[in-house]
Order: structure tokens, then sequence, then C-alpha cells
């Protein structure tokens, strides 16, 4: 799997029809959930602060980790990717190029509706890396996280979005923090040079999210952070099946919102 972070500089102004939203879900609005949340490294990621000097680091970034066993059992496939990204850490740990904080790009499970695919399949996995590890863990959703639904108040989305809430409560920025869209699974977060802004591209005509996302580009020190990793599920460009050849809405939505005049790629290594 080949992953690739857009470092941007700027985002275009939006067309017109976007949909309204004043409906989002906040987590506080969604009630207890089955859902058994995620457990966080029990030394917490350095703050933006404390890591301003640091620049050289390693990151680990992956995804689509759903499949046919999801709430039968553990993701196999998962499990060896999780084994690699364990020795990597290991690897690494005593080096220069440490490893701080591992990405998920999305679809953790087939149905983010179904609680025993998070709870069964998904986050134990997870746990031995967050716990396992001490490694700070983030997830973008996906569209098998939170349905296929375009419009964020959709009853099947906001299903599945409460589940994420509540396994990632602990792993994401909490709502009222400086990088979070309240309602919305939708973050950031600085580390040494780099910044990651996390969205939810199956909604990228959201508006509230597209001046969000704007907002916290625009305020960006980008001396401080000259590199900028833009973590979503759907890619508006790509090499493979969803965005090259055969263009998916989500892919398409998101060139015309979020096409960027200037933009560099870097590979990450997995």
């Amino acid at each position: 799997m080949l992953a690739v972070a857009f470092v941007t500089a700027l985002v275009c102004t939006p067309t017109t029809g976007a949909q309204s939203t004043a409906h989002a879900t906040s987590a506080a609005m969604c009630g207890p959930s089955a859902v058994v949340p995620i457990a966080p490294a029990a030394t917490p990621r350095p703050s933006e602060e404390s890591s301003a000097a640091i620049t050289r680091f390693s990151f680990i970034a992956y995804g689509d980790t759903r499949g046919p066993y999801d709430g039968r059992g553990p993701q196999p496939d998962h499990e060896k990717v999780v084994e690699s990204i364990l020795a990597a850490i290991k690897a690494r740990a005593k080096g220069p190029d440490a490893v701080r904080f591992v990405l998920q790009t999305g679809d953790a499970v087939i149905d983010g509706r179904v609680a025993a695919q998070w709870n069964v399949s998904y986050n134990p996995l997870i746990n031995r890396i967050t716990v396992g590890a001490e490694m700070p863990y983030f997830l973008t959703v996906g569209n098998h996280d939170v349905t296929g639904a375009l419009v964020a108040s959709a009853p099947e989305r906001i299903l599945g979005l409460c589940n994420y809430f509540a396994a990632n409560a602990r792993l994401i920025p909490p709502e009222g923090s400086a990088h979070r869209l309240n309602g919305y699974p939708d973050y950031g977060f600085g580390f040494g040079n780099t910044f990651i802004l996390a969205f939810d591209s199956s909604i990228a005509d959201d508006t509230t999210q597209y001046f969000w996302v704007k907002a916290e580009l625009q305020r960006l020190d980008r001396r401080r952070y000259p590199n900028v990793v833009v973590l979503v599920h759907q890619p508006p460009i790509s090499s493979g099946p969803h965005g090259g050849p055969r263009l998916e809405p989500a892919s398409a939505t998101l060139r015309t919102f979020f096409m960027l005049r200037r933009a560099r790629t870097v590979s990450i290594r997995s």
C-alpha cells in the first residue's frame, strides 16, 4: 500500500450549492455506547510547545483494515500489519528516527454501526499499539466507519459516528480543544516541524467542515510547521482504482473544494 501526504499551502474557495449542516453530531449527544474505548498510551504525546525543536522523526501511516472477519474475531490481515508496526517501533526506538505516532486512514471496520466489529475485531489490535508499544494512535473516518451517507445529519451516519467517537474518545483531541471541530471527527495536532490535519472526506462538500479546515490551515505558523499532512480516507488524486481511472464522487468533491494550488508530496515509509 502506498501512502502519500499532501503538504498544503492554500485551500481554494468553495463552489456554490454546498450543503449546510446545522445538525452535526457531538460526542456528548451520542449517549452511552456499547463500544469499548481504546486505551491511550500511558505516556501522552508531547505538547506542541515541548516538541518544537524536533525536526527529525518517523511516523507510520496505513489504512483499510476492514475485512470479512469483522464482528467474529480479530482481523487477521490487520494483525499481521500490527506485528510489522510493533517491530518497526522497536527497531527505531533508540535511533534518530524514532516512531512518534501512528496514523490510520479510515475504514477500520466493515460497518461502523455494529459495536461488535469495533470491540471484537479492531480495538484489541489497536490496544497492542497504544498500550503495548506506548504509541499515540490517530484514526480518521472512512466511508465504512460512518456509512456512505453524504449528509452529516443522516441517521445511519450518526450511529457509525457515535461508535467512532466511543472507540477513539481517549485517542483524538477532545471537543473544545484548540484543533478540534466540535460535532465532527475532525482534528489536528502538531509535533516537531509537522502538523497533522484529519477530516471526513465522505462529506467533503460540508461547508462547516470546509471553513474549519481552511481556518486551521490559514492560522498555522508555517515557519514552525513547514510540513502539513492532510489525513483523509478518499484521496483527491490517486494512482489506484478509486481516485484514478474510476473517479469516485468523494474524490471528485475533494478536488472541487480542496484542490491545492501549490502542493508537493512526500513518501511515507511504513
